[in-house]
């Protein structure tokens, strides 16, 4: 495996991290960080993973060790990197595309298990498309998260093999004893459209009002990038409402994004794996989207049956807001741990008397 991701942001530390673990409860692991700053690589704890080779020798170094790996009788796998794909390639990015394809299709005529598992597709433009129909062509298990990225890989020609639930569920349940759950969270990206910047901040503060005077306001930012935007809402909902905000950076470390949730009653996000950490420490994760702009957050809470935790933030009525807060919530992933275990157990040819638990 090659990691090269957004290094500044949790939530993919998380899908990668979960990744990673899967692969070395089920076989040995070669991993190449040599793009991954040092912050990143702590966050996804790939020194302490067991049956683990960690190089910085590059993409070649890795062609090599699975022609090796052939060449002695082994099938080896190589996974991508899991996460949202969407967009337009440049030209440049297009013919780079193409010379990774190129490669991928020398490891799959080899006999190397190409896969990739954990992604969601949107408002690909016409080069991204040509790129992936070719690319995919070449992969042993091509795997979305949700039923929308089914159906859109479907209507564009690019391939799909079914769906696998997102790799955050690989989470155990995790909570903090003697943590009592008092603060209301909110993790929000403005970087999708210059008009949802005013509308968040109007539907955050709306919330905010509603919030009981009991519980401590909580900002999260999640990703480096948001950093400028809450900031800035932290002084707005202050100067607005007139009572204290508290502000957490923790977009480099994992477990301790997890701990703080553990200390909340709620989460209001537009951060798909900021609800889906939320979900699995214990909060209420609530989504409070543009459902054009994040039709991956739709996919994947309709895909658990909790399209009740999705908010449309152009459309939010005070009655959707209280009930949000005022709601009881419990929710349990069971089935999607099982289901991910299933598809790991079933790509490496692995009986249930096998299998052995992951990390």
């Amino acid at each position: 495996m090659n990691i090269k991701t957004q290094f500044e942001n949790v939530g993919d530390a998380l899908i990668i991290r979960e990744l990673l673990r899967q692969i070395v409860s089920r076989s040995e692991l070669t991993v190449d960080v040599s793009r991954c700053p040092d912050v990143f690589r702590t966050s996804i704890g790939v020194a302490e993973l067991p049956n683990t080779s960690v190089q910085s020798a590059g993409f070649v170094s890795i062609a090599l060790s699975m022609l090796r790996d052939r060449l002695r009788g082994d099938t080896p796998y190589y996974f991508l990197i899991p996460g949202g794909i969407n967009g337009e390639k440049t030209l440049k990015q297009y013919l780079v595309g193409q010379a990774n394809t190129l490669a991928l299709s020398v490891l799959s005529l080899i006999g190397t298990r190409v896969c990739q598992t954990g992604v969601s597709y949107e408002a690909l433009g016409d080069r991204h498309k040509r790129l992936l129909r070719a690319r995919l062509k070449h992969f042993h298990r091509a795997m979305v998260r949700d039923a929308i990225s089914l159906a859109y890989a479907g209507k564009h020609g690019i391939r799909a093999d079914g769906i696998v639930p997102d790799l955050a569920f690989c989470l155990a349940p995790m909570t903090e004893a003697g943590t009592a759950r008092n603060r209301v969270a909110f993790s929000f990206r403005a970087d999708k459209s210059a008009a949802t910047r005013d509308l968040l901040a109007s539907r955050v503060i709306d919330i905010c009002r509603h919030v009981s005077p009991d519980a401590d306001l909580l900002f999260v930012v999640q990703v480096a990038r948001d950093a400028p935007f809450m900031s800035d809402l932290k002084r707005q909902v202050e100067a607005t409402l007139g009572r204290p905000v508290g502000y957490v950076e923790c977009y480099t470390d994992i477990d301790a994004c997890r701990r703080l949730y553990t200390s909340c009653t709620h989460l209001f996000s537009n951060r798909l794996h900021g609800l889906l950490l939320a979900l699995c420490s214990g909060a209420k994760p609530v989504a409070v989207i543009d459902p054009v702009l994040d039709p991956k957050i739709v996919g994947v809470f309709a895909q658990i049956g909790r399209n009740d935790l999705v908010l449309d933030a152009n459309n939010m009525s005070t009655d959707a807001m209280v009930t949000a807060l005022q709601e009881p919530f419990e929710q349990h992933w069971d089935e999607e741990r099982q289901q991910l275990q299933r598809f790991f157990d079933d790509l490496y040819g692995i009986s249930a008397t096998q299998a052995t638990a992951p990390l």
